[in-house]
């Protein structure tokens, strides 16, 4: 009984300081998963020539593939209810993806991005072979970037995103929009173990 002891003690250390050995954690710093709440705003022209904003919010997720390459999913909504008299409202909702590239700085982060998706227009008129539809969906590109500003441990600033946006909504014309896309908000940088 006490040989088996004696062999069980050195196997248990062993066991317990392999699992030990996978829990720690690796050197230099950890990846962080950023979720961003924005205030967004968008420069449209209307089908008359005249330029208008579409206001609304944007939320994203962003997080690291390899060294400063990562990836970004937006979701943003925007509406103006007033775009004259005869032309009425527009309100918008894009799902767009690719990569981002970021440049880490003392206590804010520069980012560069290039995204691609669909979009969905709604309470407007989209012309159409058949007559026209208060709705439509469209591809959606978004290029551009932004700051980020360490504000606490978790919580950085985003001072400022501009983007290129451009979709292709039926509009009577070359049913191409080419749109600046402006926001600011607040990201939450969450460690990734």
């Amino acid at each position: 009984m006490q040989g088996m002891k004696r062999m069980l003690l050195p196997g248990a250390l062993m066991i317990a300081t392999t699992a030990l050995a996978q829990k720690a954690p690796a050197k230099g710093p950890l990846p962080i998963l950023d979720a961003s709440v924005m205030y967004s705003a968008e420069r449209i022209k209307t089908t008359g020539g005249d330029s208008a904003w579409l206001q609304g919010a944007s939320g994203e997720l962003a997080f690291p593939l390899y060294k400063n390459l990562g990836a970004a999913f937006n979701v943003t909504g925007e509406h103006n209810g007033n775009l004259g008299t005869d032309k009425g409202g527009f309100s918008k909702i894009s799902f767009v993806a690719g990569p981002r590239y970021t440049v880490p700085l003392r206590r804010m982060r520069f980012y560069g991005e290039a995204l691609l998706g669909t979009a969905h227009g709604f309470d407007a008129t989209f012309p159409a072979i058949n007559g026209a539809s208060s709705s439509a969906n469209a591809f959606a590109m978004q290029a551009g970037g932004g700051l980020d500003v360490d504000w606490k441990r978790h919580i950085a600033v985003r001072a400022i995103e501009a983007s290129y946006v451009r979709t292709q909504f039926p509009n009577g014309a070359s049913n191409v929009q080419h749109d600046l896309k402006l926001a600011a908000g607040i990201v939450f940088r969450i460690p990734i173990y």
